[in-house]
């Protein structure tokens, strides 16, 4: 996953979780919009696991942002 402030793209992996490929880019006005659509995609597709990635030089910027997210 990859989270943008406006948009979230997703990827999805092979069965044995070595190569994601793109799998949707959400559009999203509110968070919980986004959330919810994930959710649905997870029981669709029978996901295991989420990896939320972060650019390195932004990641404490991501941490400070996300704290304005509330589900």
């Amino acid at each position: 996953m990859d989270l943008g402030t406006k948009t979230l793209g997703l990827a999805i992996s092979d069965k044995q979780g070595i190569i994601a490929s793109p799998y949707k880019l959400i559009k999203y006005n509110n968070i919980e919009d986004a959330v919810n659509e994930v959710l649905e995609i997870i029981e669709k597709e029978k996901v295991d696991n989420l990896v939320l990635g972060l650019p390195k030089y932004e990641q404490f910027t991501w941490l400070c942002k996300w704290k304005k997210f509330k589900f």
